[in-house]
Formats: C-alpha cells, structure tokens, sequence
C-alpha cells in the first residue's frame, strides 16, 4: 500500500459527518480534462460506511459523464453491523 495521506473524497465525508450528514445522495468526482477520475478504492470504502447507496458521478477520459451507485462499485465493502454504524453516527455527531 503507498499512500501517505487521506484520499481526496475522505475530508469532506468527514467534514459531513462531523456535523451530522450521514446519508448521501450524490457525489461527484473531478480530475484534470482528458483523465478519469472515478473515486479510490479507500474513498469508496469511506462513503460506503455511511451510505451504500449514494450515487457517484465523474467524467471519464473522453469527458462523458459516468454514474453509478456506490455499492456497485464496491461489491464486497467491509460492512459494519448496523447497531455499530449507530453508535458511529451518534459519536461523530455528538463530537462536534
């Protein structure tokens, strides 16, 4: 693994969560023109743990728009059971 910082997506999910926003509708994703830019894999996880079904929208390198829901992009996500991603929720949002 080769990563020395957070992914892009992962500050600003966590700046949502930290004031409350657990269920996300849509994301979009953006790069330099003539690049894809579909989110990282530990982006996905990230979104996925508060919302599986968010919709994920980036260009690809042609510059079409690409949708697709998040939990298809991430078939076999780690899973928190649910009573945990409660008291996941509950603690961030206390925390502000």
């Amino acid at each position: 693994m080769y990563r020395s910082d957070r992914a892009p997506n992962e500050t600003p999910c966590g700046k949502a969560v930290s004031e409350g926003h657990h269920d996300f509708v849509a994301i979009a994703v953006t790069a330099r023109q003539g690049h894809g830019a579909p989110p990282c894999g530990s982006c996905r996880q990230v979104l996925h743990e508060f919302s599986p079904k968010t919709m994920v929208y980036w260009r690809d390198a042609r510059g079409r728009i690409i949708r697709r829901r998040l939990d298809s992009l991430l078939p076999l996500a780690f899973r928190f059971p649910e009573r945990r991603r409660e008291k996941l929720r509950t603690a961030t949002s206390s925390s502000i």
